[in-house]
């Protein structure tokens, strides 16, 4: 705990508003994160393809939407591309709390999407918010605020969903409609405060063996340098130079550096992420193997790893190779289809938990190594004047994977097993760890982009 207070301390006042304002926010999401499979099969007693198809309609609107919010966010500023995101997203979970047909959820599932490729904006937002150097740090406790409060959300909704009543599900997605509301509220409150700390830049604590020293803010993009005092109403960067637009999509998906990363990204989140709302939770609930207040336990579980392994590997991650953070992704990720192919085979209950659990455990320290590498190296790649652009890119590689993983998922768990599921994944995981050590550089993490 007093590694994480002073690591709040190292950062400004407005990126520690923006870490409130990502820990209110998911705390909604933690809400209905474990649940969505459980709503749509036993409380409107449609098939469990609708489920994972609900997830997919959402990737494809965060791979619509991504692109659009990277574009507005370079092109009209932060502020008007975040509060537009947000905006959508909360449309979108309405609409889940009114759902009670196919079509209505897969709409909500699409206006969610939407709105979730605002997560573009939010990445930018924490990129800008602090020094170059300190940005495994804000990647690291954004993580931790993101988990917790999902984990938090998780604890609750199993207190508060009792077997299986419409109302209390429906109520569920309501309140996580009004945390996008508070959320919007904080962050627009926070780009002024990152707009003035990017204006008059501060020496910055580093801490390391535990003895505090002064580096120097290195520098943004010297070539650029611009009048910080123009800036933008809904932006926290200083305006282009005269002539500069940024990169164009195109120009990055051309780039010999960052393609390769963002192809990554995509696969981690096919055989990982993806599979916490899709393939996981169908088969486990699916095959009653759990109840789905077992699995709000499970996911509680993660949760507390998430924050226990982001504590105690903080700082050996900002300062170990990016290549050997993005190997160690794939091979963590790989022992939790283990473990999942455990509990598909232990007796249903208790047992089955506690594989899915452990599991679970092990994803999390993972998810701690991918939260606190993989943003750091995509934003180090570019400039400010193409960084929403590159993160429109990445939140595109999120929707693939969470576009694919779920519908493999669903047709390997209809046509195949759940334990077949497993295995395939299971393997891919291990592929990620080759791609990792064939395109991610070796620099020690807090020196990438330097001078970005």
């Amino acid at each position: 705990m007093k590694n994480v207070v002073s690591s709040l301390d190292s950062l400004g006042p407005g990126a520690r508003r923006l870490l409130i304002a990502s820990a209110l926010n998911n705390l909604g999401t933690g809400l209905v994160l474990p649940l969505l499979v459980a709503y749509v099969t036993l409380v409107l007693d449609l098939d469990v393809r609708v489920a994972t198809t609900a997830v997919a309609v959402t990737s494809v609107g965060v791979a619509v939407g991504g692109p659009l919010a990277g574009w507005g966010a370079d092109r009209f500023g932060r502020q008007r591309a975040i509060t537009a995101a947000l905006s959508v997203s909360m449309l979108g979970t309405l609409g889940y709390s009114v759902a009670s047909n196919i079509p209505t959820i897969l709409a909500a599932a699409a206006l969610l999407g939407l709105g979730l490729g605002g997560n573009a904006v939010w990445f930018t937002l924490l990129a800008e918010s602090v020094p170059s150097v300190l940005r495994p740090r804000v990647f690291g406790l954004n993580l931790l605020a993101v988990n917790a409060s999902i984990g938090l959300g998780g604890l609750i909704s199993g207190l508060i969903v009792r077997g299986l009543s419409e109302s209390s599900f429906r109520l569920l997605y309501l309140a996580n409609a009004v945390t996008f509301v508070a959320a919007l509220a904080l962050i627009r409150s926070a780009i002024p405060l990152v707009r003035a700390a990017r204006a008059a830049p501060r020496p910055v604590a580093v801490h390391a063996g535990g003895v505090e020293e002064l580096a120097p803010v290195p520098s943004r993009d010297d070539s650029a340098a611009a009048d910080t005092s123009a800036v933008d109403e809904g932006s926290v960067r200083p305006e282009r130079p005269e002539g500069s637009t940024g990169s164009t999509y195109w120009d990055l998906l051309r780039d010999r550096r960052l393609a390769p990363v963002l192809a990554l990204v995509a696969l981690s989140f096919t055989v990982g992420y993806s599979q916490l709302e899709g393939g996981i939770p169908a088969a486990l609930i699916g095959g009653r193997h759990v109840s789905p207040t077992q699995l709000a336990i499970a996911f509680g579980v993660n949760t507390v790893a998430v924050i226990v392994s982001q504590m105690v590997l903080q700082s050996r991650l900002e300062k170990a190779s990016a290549r050997t953070n993005a190997i160690a992704i794939g091979l963590i990720w790989g022992l939790t289809w283990v473990c999942t192919a455990a509990a598909l085979r232990a007796d249903a209950g208790t047992p089955a938990l506690l594989w899915l659990a452990l599991g679970l455990i092990v994803f999390a320290v993972g998810e701690c190594v991918f939260g606190v590498t993989v943003p750091v190296l995509v934003n180090s790649l570019v400039d400010d004047d193409s960084r929403g652009r590159a993160n429109g890119l990445y939140s595109v590689m999120m929707s693939i994977g969470f576009f694919v993983g779920p519908l493999l998922a669903g047709q390997l768990l209809v046509e195949g097993s759940a334990l077949l599921m497993a295995v395939t994944f299971g393997g891919a995981c291990f592929a990620v760890a080759v791609l990792a050590a064939l395109v991610v550089p070796r620099d020690r993490l807090d020196r990438l982009g330097e001078a970005r």
